[in-house]
């Protein structure tokens, strides 16, 4: 019973705990209202905690794929893919200036993760259009149309195969790392709605401690406690031996007489030592008169 009044506790305990780490970072940057722009930001901005908007007007290729299974308790339940761009910063109205004006802007680019397959298609089908023009030489009929993203930052992943592709990618490009901002921007907007399960990630922690403290209290109650009883109520059926008791009608007979708060208050007297057993004898006596 004690296991499953303890596992009962640590259930809302546990759950407010995972909230928190997975809803306390976004709720941050909610309330923060911190927010860069993919096409606007110096490079250097892109190495801190803030949200994203922009438009990926130029996404150079997809670099790398991430497998991920989902589990349900322990079930594998369906797999995520994560894909990864290498983008560039500037927008339609910077690359004209640059073409036209030969007006020099500050040009990096910024790794873009997103698991939204029908995003993916739209990215895929705008590096196919500029694959087009780059092989037609001609863009005279105009450039292809940005695709508007929100997201936060992020840091990139450590593992090898990843470090690999996107050195691999810069090279077949003609880039090097220093022209790659140090974050990359992780596909999503931001919401309140991260604020609100964090707070009730709170509550849930909140509760879990209380429920946990009731049964750490409960336990170390001690078992031999006196209990109360009703002055009134028979003797015969009385919890407790420390001192002797009237007989149920002699305590009617005092309750008829006025005397039973005098009665319990002689043995709460006794009860803590206030008095000893031959005093309260004595006092009883007088009460019984």
């Amino acid at each position: 019973m004690k296991n499953k009044k303890l596992s009962f506790s640590l259930m809302p305990l546990l759950i407010g705990i995972i909230m928190l780490f997975a809803f306390m970072p976004d709720a941050m940057l909610f309330i923060s209202g911190k927010k860069i722009d993919l096409n606007t930001a110096k490079q250097s901005e892109f190495s801190g905690k803030a949200a994203v908007e922009g438009e990926i007007f130029y996404p150079l290729e997809c670099f790398a794929i991430y497998e991920e299974t989902r589990t349900n308790y322990g079930i594998p339940t369906g797999k995520t893919e994560t894909y990864y761009y290498l983008v560039a910063n500037f927008d339609e109205d910077t690359l004209m200036k640059y073409l036209e004006e030969d007006e020099d802007y500050d040009e990096y680019y910024v790794v873009f993760s997103t698991s939204n397959k029908t995003l993916k298609s739209k990215l895929d089908g705008l590096i196919n259009e500029w694959n087009i023009i780059f092989e037609n030489g001609d863009y005279s009929n105009g450039l292809p149309d940005g695709i508007q993203i929100t997201g936060k930052l992020a840091a990139q992943p450590s593992d090898d195969d990843y470090i690999k592709y996107r050195d691999e990618c810069c090279d077949y490009q003609g880039l090097s790392l220093s022209d790659v901002a140090d974050k990359r921007i992780v596909d999503g907007k931001i919401t309140s709605l991260a604020l609100v399960l964090t707070l009730i990630g709170f509550a849930l922690i909140a509760l879990g401690a209380y429920l946990i403290f009731r049964l750490i209290k409960g336990s170390r109650r001690p078992k031999d406690d006196f209990t109360s009883f009703d002055d009134t109520s028979d003797n015969s059926t009385g919890s407790s031996d420390a001192y002797p008791l009237p007989s149920a009608q002699v305590q009617q007979d005092m309750n008829d007489m006025g005397s039973a708060d005098e009665l319990k208050q002689l043995r709460a007297k006794l009860n803590t030592g206030e008095i000893t057993q031959d005093e309260y004898d004595a006092k009883l006596r007088e009460l019984l008169k």
